[in-house]
């Protein structure tokens, strides 16, 4: 967005908590990267005179409830008259982790013998895959370790549910093959969620790598021979793993469907398609990282194309070098409709999927950041946006994301 627009933006909210006499504290909390030319503005708001001075020449003082807060990746395009202004608390995401994401997810599972069962898994297999990927193998894009512990999260919770299914399998197959089925699942959740995002190169070939690791470490119920451990999924009814050769569906024709929508079904797809089953009904996003002609998109518009008119539509939305956070902002809003007050969604009582194409496109600016990824981190965040005319908060429901894009094209990954 333009200084300006963001200046009246600040101008705005500070007008409306100006006005805020009931509470103790009133916190604006500033989320996201630094732009180095209205961060200057708000150094007199962070002095002690302060006092927010605009571009225009407008001056709005802070009343004694308002207390600022910036949450940000880092300072590198602040000034240091900026940084002295803060008090800076710095923390390593390597030093959090990513055990403290896996503990909150399980905390809020419904099942006690579930939670106890997941605590130990993850004790078991966590820490060891992740920095075995994280420090030894190369991913498509660069990941940090708790993209890993979320993305076993997400699996996890496709297979799952709620978790009163599986439990009730369990009774019917006994306690000992119900911990044999459950930790079979887990093992196919880790492989995906944490190896999923490996990749062959010159360098080497890390799926293999990864694949010789795994059953070393994990020896307990091993992975058949043949093949690598991602081409095997769990048979829930004989408890073995399965290769996913059998599962993959044969093509049947239609005749007069268009040469460009035929669609056949292949080891790989028939793999990716499963992770997107299990992710999608739990509004979950997802972004499939792949060179050109690897069948990302057609893979996402296969699986649209299958979803059940009545509970989902969805929008396409490709992205470019033009793209700014204006246009993309205004293409997602073009298919909601207002529900009540701020509120938007999709029409009627469906959910909107948005498939975002070519993710990475948009130009990046001279800060490092690009303008519609920031926008969709907002969305993703907190579901809501800015008005862009009357500068008020934007909620919206009923709405998920999808995303592809080619790491060797555009900016080669997206901003962290």
């Amino acid at each position: 967005a333009t200084r300006e627009w963001k200046d009246g933006l600040l101008s705005q909210i500070f007008r409306d908590l100006a006005n805020c006499t009931t509470v103790k504290h009133e916190w604006i909390v500033l989320d996201g990267d630094i732009d180095a030319e209205w961060i200057e503005s708000m150094n007199t708001v962070m002095d002690d005179n302060k006092m927010l001075t605009l571009a225009s020449n407008e001056r709005i003082p802070l009343t004694p409830p308002m207390r600022l807060l910036l949450e940000v990746e880092n300072m590198r395009e602040a000034s240091p008259a900026t940084v002295s202004r803060g008090g800076v608390i710095f923390l390593n995401d390597t030093d959090v982790g990513w055990q403290p994401y896996i503990t909150s997810w399980i905390q809020k599972r419904e099942i006690e013998a579930e939670k106890q069962m997941l605590t130990k898994l993850f004790d078991e297999y966590g820490e060891k895959c992740f920095h075995q990927i994280n420090r030894n193998y190369k991913t498509i894009v660069p990941l940090p370790k708790i993209n890993f512990s979320m993305s076993v999260a997400y699996i996890l919770e496709g297979i799952l549910g709620n978790g009163e299914a599986f439990a009730s399998k369990v009774k019917q197959i006994g306690k000992e093959d119900g911990d044999k089925l459950f930790e079979m699942l887990f093992m196919y959740a880790i492989v995906w969620g944490a190896g999923g995002s490996l990749t062959s190169d010159k360098s080497g070939d890390y799926k293999k790598e990864f694949d010789k690791f795994f059953r070393a470490e994990f020896p307990k119920y091993p992975y058949p021979e043949e093949g690598v451990v991602f081409n095997y999924v769990v048979n829930q009814e004989t408890l073995e793993f399965e290769h996913w050769s059998v599962r993959i569906e044969p093509y049947v024709h239609s005749p007069g469907t268009v040469f460009g929508n035929l669609y056949v079904n292949s080891l790989e797809t028939q793999q990716l398609t499963a992770i997107l089953d299990l992710v999608i009904p739990y509004r979950r996003p997802v972004c499939f990282v792949g060179v050109a002609g690897t069948g990302k998109t057609t893979i996402m518009k296969d699986k649209l194309r299958h979803c059940d008119p009545e509970t989902f539509m969805f929008l396409s939305v490709n992205f470019n070098s033009f793209t700014s956070s204006y246009i993309a902002q205004m293409a997602i809003e073009s298919v909601l409709e207002k529900k009540t007050g701020k509120t938007f969604g999709p029409p009627g009582s469906r959910k909107m999927i948005y498939f975002i194409d070519d993710l990475n496109m948009p130009t990046v600016d001279k800060y490092g950041t690009q303008q519609p990824i920031a926008l969709l981190r907002q969305a993703f965040d907190y579901e809501a946006w800015y008005d862009r005319i009357k500068l008020q908060p934007r909620d919206f429901q009923k709405c998920q994301f999808l995303s592809c894009m080619n790491p060797t094209a555009g900016s080669f990954y997206i901003d962290p």
